[in-house]
């Protein structure tokens, strides 16, 4: 995989010896190449610790019904779960939030509330890794390594589209690009994998906001505030870490990247 991203130039995905990076933003962007190798419209990712039967056949169903509903090709469709369920002293306690993406949700949408004037709660799958995109929107993307992925796709959207600062992408812009944020029948149960996971996670998604050439500096401070009073920053830290970007792969020479890929051997098999 490593030889046929140098062979077509796009670098953004291998670190420093040359090797794809292990992270989940970089396995989800090598996914997305597949689809495209593959010619498909559409790619969609779920989380693989997930505990109920019943959610990945709801979440491709709501996958579908977004696309159908969808009247633009540059769509996203993001699942919205009703229910975080968590273990308690006297039995399960179905939150309706959970912990990262309770803080990265009202992020968010003090962004989208410093732009239009008006506080709101539209955004509500700031951390949602069971979504899916149309191939003509995620190819034009850009997007933050690790586990920042997910909220920073809503970040980037805002940057590119939303009208703010000048954008290349004028077909996006004529057209429209939807984000839908579907609600689940199922709880979503997953694996607690302790408090350094939770941390790695909420310090990666505020980071892709603080970061953003959009974000105003009055919600930067809020940010500061916010992992300041979680305990979030090391010693000495005065700004948010700086993610990692990932460049989008629209201009990638995808015929190239599959003869290349076909060759290996490890991928033939």
């Amino acid at each position: 995989m490593s030889e046929a991203l140098k062979e077509v130039g796009y670098t953004s995905l291998l670190g420093p010896d040359n090797i794809v990076r292990s992270g989940k933003a970089e396995g989800m962007v090598l996914g997305m190449l597949l689809a495209k190798m593959a010619g498909k419209e559409y790619v969609g990712f779920i989380d693989a610790d997930n505990y109920v039967p019943g959610a990945v056949n709801e979440y491709v169903k709501i996958f579908a019904s977004g696309i159908a509903m969808s009247k633009t090709p540059y769509t996203m469709i993001r699942v919205s779960w009703i229910y975080k369920p968590k273990m308690s002293d006297t039995g399960l306690y179905f939150s309706k939030w959970g912990r990262v993406s309770e803080m990265t949700n009202q992020h968010l949408n003090s962004l989208i509330s410093y732009y239009t004037g008006f506080e709101t709660e539209v955004m509500r799958t700031g951390n949602s890794g069971e979504h899916c995109m149309s191939l003509k929107l995620a190819e034009l993307l850009s997007y933050s390594s690790g586990y920042s992925i997910e909220p920073y796709e809503v970040v980037n959207v805002l940057e590119e589209f939303g009208g703010i600062i000048p954008t290349p992408h004028q077909d996006a812009m004529d057209k429209g690009v939807e984000v839908m944020q579907v609600e689940t029948r199922n709880p979503h149960f997953h694996e607690d994998k302790g408090d350094d996971h939770l941390k790695e996670m909420v310090v990666a998604s505020l980071s892709s906001i603080y970061h953003s050439k959009i974000c105003p500096p009055k919600l930067r401070e809020k940010i500061l505030e916010s992992l300041r009073a979680k305990s979030m920053l090391e010693e000495g830290q005065q700004e948010a870490p700086v993610p990692l970007k990932i460049e989008p792969f629209k201009d990638i020479d995808i015929r190239q990247f599959a003869k290349v890929l076909n060759k290996a051997s490890t991928y033939a098999q």
